[in-house]
């Protein structure tokens, strides 16, 4: 749900650093990119558990019918 006032509110306690256009706007996905960032476990294999998997597929298939652009990244484990 859309709510300018709150955003308004919000947008009032950032650092002009973490501010993002005028609050009244509409958000618009196109404008943002969600970054699903995946580290393997100890022994350097990466493999998601099935129900994770599954969690993580909706979610990307969510954000991108918001037109959300949606990566995954794959972070090495020292």
């Amino acid at each position: 749900m859309y709510v300018p006032e709150y955003r308004r509110m919000v947008s009032e306690q950032l650092p002009v650093t973490h501010k993002w256009g005028d609050p009244a706007d509409n958000i618009r996905g196109e404008d943002f990119e969600v970054c699903f960032a995946i580290m393997p476990d100890k022994r350097k294999t990466l493999e998601l558990p099935f129900f994770s998997k599954v969690t993580l597929r909706n979610a990307a298939l969510r954000l991108d019918e918001m037109h959300y652009r949606v990566t995954l990244a794959f972070v090495p484990n020292p």
